[in-house]
């Protein structure tokens, strides 16, 4: 049995555990021990070990053996300097200020050097050896929804720092989220265990209790699709041409209804002119050259058909533009919307998730783009409804090649038929998927004007803003 904290959250983060109920009780030997949580203030500066599994450097191969590594608690006004204010009071921060000790750095240890207090760290939980023998404390994101973890390219999430206190080792933390590994000014941050010891012993001791996700959180969730008995296949786009030379786009089809329950239609004076994400209940992200006017235009959220009425259309309240350089194309090319009342979640309306700054694109992601409007396409694609396609990503060198030096590292580059010339819709987004998850991974930008087959289209990488967006969305 899974049991996630109620109070996750799936943007800052906050909360960041669960309880696994085994179906049998562990066998308690000199190998597998639990480990008594740390329950007094967490003393700055102190050193403590991380273990687990994962890559021993950034983007490095993963490794099979358990691994080690000592890191430093760190004050939490230099975590915030370090993070712009986003580590909350359930966290701590832990590292070195000038990188180099990260939980994707640890080392190796063979088992029989680890001493008894180390021994501990083989399993965890907490006092009553009754309880410990069948529940263990996972962190949410590593226990359920492996989606959420931002440090899985590094290293291990979940896994737990061990304090020793000079005669045993105790659990304080477990690891949370950061920004790559093992960087400068950028240290790991762990969930603090002490603040959640009353809903753990709650948990533990009421092994009766039947928990079920409530409705509610289960659509606060980020990046989940609705069931559907809907059969409209998602296909790969392509491109080809005519005889005549007349280019169109292959396997666009139309979705199923509220298929994405975030994609939202920006309009003026009833007419829809650009696409966006939602990302919360009173965000939505689009591209900045769409030009949205805040107390003017609406935001249409549970539309499939723009015929018709959307099940919410609200107001703007307020527009956003990331700063730009000046640059033409524009290096960037971002907005962040404000409704003026916050959106209704349920089936048909839901947001995206939004990945972190570290996180990155590789083949084990499935992308796609949706959209309204006219497309090049050999089949029959009514304009006014949301169409869906598959999309494969170019790599950046071949995208230079290309391109020349108009392609940045916060660009992604993708199939021609990405660019609005092909798909229709202005502000189209690039959604990706992994385990079970869509994530915003960015806002279409610009690309060839007539469709060309040897353009790639170009989105603005929305996890190079991550910091931007929490800045602006957090003050709000």
């Amino acid at each position: 049995m899974i049991i996630n904290h109620y109070g996750y959250n799936t943007r800052t983060k906050e909360s960041d555990m669960a309880l696994l109920k085994l179906q049998r009780p562990v066998v308690f030997n000199q190998f597998v021990r639990p480990i008594d949580l740390w329950m007094t203030p967490l003393p700055v500066h102190r050193k403590c070990t991380i273990t687990g599994w994962g890559s021993t450097r950034e983007n490095g191969p993963r490794v099979n053996r358990l691994q080690e590594v000592n890191v430093t608690i760190l004050p939490t006004d230099v975590c915030n300097q370090y993070y712009l204010g986003r580590i909350r009071s359930s966290m701590f921060c832990a590292g070195k200020d000038g990188g180099g000790a990260d939980a994707c750095q640890v080392r190796p240890k063979k088992i029989q050097d680890l001493d008894s207090g180390q021994r501990q760290m083989r399993a965890i939980m907490t006092e009553s050896v009754s309880s410990c023998r069948l529940f263990t404390v996972l962190i949410c994101l590593c226990s359920v929804s492996l989606y959420l973890c931002p440090l899985w390219s590094q290293g291990d999430s979940g896994g737990p720092l061990s304090c020793f206190t000079g005669s045993r080792y105790e659990l304080a933390g477990l690891v949370s989220w950061g920004v790559g590994c093992g960087r400068a000014k950028r240290p790991g941050v762990y969930t603090k265990l002490q603040q959640h010891t009353p809903w753990i012993y709650d948990v533990m001791s009421d092994q009766n209790r039947v928990y079920t996700d409530d409705l509610t959180n289960k659509e606060d969730r980020c990046g989940e699709q609705q069931s559907s008995s809907c059969d409209h296949a998602l296909g790969l786009v392509g491109l080809s041409m005519s005889q005549d030379g007349e280019v169109s786009v292959e396997n666009v089809t139309e979705s199923c209804p509220f298929f994405w329950p975030w994609h939202v239609s920006l309009q003026s004076n009833g007419r829809h002119y650009c696409s966006g994400a939602l990302i919360h209940r009173h965000w939505v992200i689009t591209a900045k050259h769409c030009n949205v006017r805040a107390k003017e235009d609406v935001v249409a959220l549970g539309v499939h058909d723009l015929r018709f009425s959307s099940s919410q259309t609200v107001p703007v309240d307020g527009v956003f533009n990331l700063p730009q350089d000046g640059s033409f194309p524009p290096k960037s090319d971002l907005s962040l919307v404000r409704l003026s009342v916050p959106a209704r979640f349920n089936p048909q309306v839901s947001p995206v998730c939004v990945p972190d700054e570290d996180e990155e694109l590789d083949n084990s992601w499935h992308c796609v783009t949706t959209g309204w409007g006219a497309v090049k396409t050999t089949g029959d694609v009514d304009p006014d409804r949301l169409h869906h396609v598959g999309l494969t990503l170019v790599n950046q060198t071949t995208c230079r090649q290309k391109w020349g030096g108009l392609v940045t590292d916060s660009h992604i580059c993708s199939h021609p038929a990405g660019s609005t010339s092909c798909m229709g819709d202005s502000g189209a987004p690039l959604f990706c998927r992994k385990h079970g998850a869509y994530f915003l991974f960015g806002v279409v930008t610009w690309g060839n004007g007539c469709c060309a087959a040897d353009k790639p289209s170009i989105f603005t990488r929305i996890s190079d803003y991550d910091s931007w967006i929490t800045e602006v969305t957090e003050d709000m």
